[in-house]
């Protein structure tokens, strides 16, 4: 998957709508026209790929690259841009966080995109080239969060990304859409990239706007792709009244940083339509987040997961296996934990080194094979702690085996499945996700 702020393997069945370009079409005005081209959805030839762009003849041609397919991006990017010289060709990526992908690539662009929510199609050389720089405010409980800016209205083209090869694992329904309110995170946890990013807000009229257009297309399932959801606080509970008075009928899921929960917001939650929330829990020991500048509130997740089962809100609890100060001791812990908790699902990542991230920077040390990484383990695996790579990899194995094999947990699921597509997802999610332990 190829996202602004992510490059990942799917870990089950599941392909993200492409958020960055579904942001990036808001940005158009009515009349432009907009050929979008997703080969991995649709798996397609560079070849067949430069036809489609021909019979276009397009004035501009954004294109994603990653980190973890960098040199076969890199090569398509080539042709692309030796078939069609006159067009402006730009591109983004989390790659280009860092400075060697961007000396690579000037003499192939016209430009690099810092951040779809900033980008003007009216003026191309002023959102081009901006350094993303990492941020220096670290939250903490006792200082709260630095407020986020906000962006202009716009109004994603929702009907070009419509797509039933986009899938969502916790999705009630085959077709989703997607939603932002926040872009960027206002969390500079180490490990993770999105501290690299812009933190800009929408203002809340466009969002609205943006609903009422998806409800008059039909859309029931929505992913609000924020990456920490309810921020500020009273600006999401005034969008949960506003879903919940307009009575559209979403149904919905996010990511919900525990520091963000209280009762009330999750009750509205529960209210406007919200069915699953995807929490980090990460490790077994929270206070060793703090090494990692991530800062929990005592007691938040036990509050938060007793709150959302009261409210029949679903969980989705990320792992990451392989910090700096894992064992294998503190590994089985982690395993047990995802067990003992009342979750419905569980996802475990191995800690890699993502563009940005403070691990990247003990790869650099250690060699400089920058590309390729990836927190399933797949592509390209590097050991941070006492446990070697290969360990990682078969205790990951063991971690998923364990949560998603027990008998009352599926039996636990089944009960909770609430519509025909749902069951039909969650068992292609079942599917893929012991395919890709194999």
């Amino acid at each position: 998957m190829r996202n602004f702020d992510c490059a990942t393997e799917s870990k089950g069945n599941y392909l993200y709508q492409p958020y960055d370009f579904l942001l990036l079409s808001g940005k158009l005005h009515s009349e432009d026209k907009l050929l979008f081209i997703d080969a991995i959805a649709h798996p397609e030839s560079i070849d067949a790929i430069t036809q489609k762009i021909k019979h276009f003849s397009p004035h501009v041609i954004i294109v994603a690259l990653a980190q973890t397919n960098w040199e076969e991006d890199f090569q398509h990017l080539q042709k692309i841009r030796g078939q069609f010289p006159q067009s402006y060709l730009l591109c983004f990526g989390d790659v280009f966080i860092e400075d060697w992908p961007n000396d690579q690539i000037k003499p192939w662009v016209d430009g690099v995109l810092n951040s779809p929510a900033d980008f003007d199609f009216q003026n191309i050389e002023k959102s081009l080239n901006q350094k993303i720089g990492i941020r220096t405010h670290v939250f903490h409980p006792s200082q709260g969060l630095k407020a986020p800016r906000t962006y202009p209205t716009i109004m994603p083209r929702h009907l070009d990304f419509i797509n039933k090869k986009y899938r969502w694992p916790f999705a009630r329904e085959y077709i989703y859409s997607t939603v932002f309110l926040n872009w960027g995170c206002p969390y500079s946890c180490s490990y993770c990239i999105m501290s690299q990013f812009p933190n800009l807000q929408r203002k809340l009229d466009s969002v609205k706007a943006e609903l009422k257009q998806l409800s008059h297309m039909g859309i029931k399932e929505l992913y609000f792709g924020d990456r920490s959801f309810g921020i500020p606080e009273e600006t999401v509970l005034e969008l949960m009244d506003y879903m919940i008075r307009q009575n559209f009928g979403f149904t919905w899921s996010t990511y919900f940083h525990p520091n963000q929960f209280s009762s009330q917001l999750l009750r509205a939650m529960k209210k406007a339509g919200c069915h699953t929330i995807i929490i980090g829990i990460e490790t077994a020991d929270g206070e060793e987040l703090k090494n990692y500048k991530r800062f929990i509130k005592k007691n938040v997740i036990t509050d938060l997961i007793r709150e959302a089962q009261t409210l029949e809100i679903d969980i989705c609890a990320d792992f990451i296996i392989g910090l700096p100060h894992d064992t294998r001791n503190s590994i089985e812990k982690l395993i047990k934990l995802s067990t003992e908790l009342p979750l419905d699902y569980a996802s475990f990542n191995i800690a890699a080194p993502l563009p940005g991230s403070d691990l990247r920077k003990l790869v650099k040390d250690k060699n400089n094979d920058f590309s390729g990484h990836d927190s399933l383990g797949k592509n390209k695996l590097e050991s941070f702690c006492q446990v070697s790579a290969h360990e990682l990899l078969i205790l990951k194995q063991k971690a998923v085996r364990s949560f998603y094999l027990r008998p009352q947990y599926l039996a636990r699921r089944l009960c909770k499945i609430r519509t025909f597509p749902q069951l039909i997802i969650q068992l292609q999610e079942a599917i893929g996700i012991i395919f890709r332990q194999n």
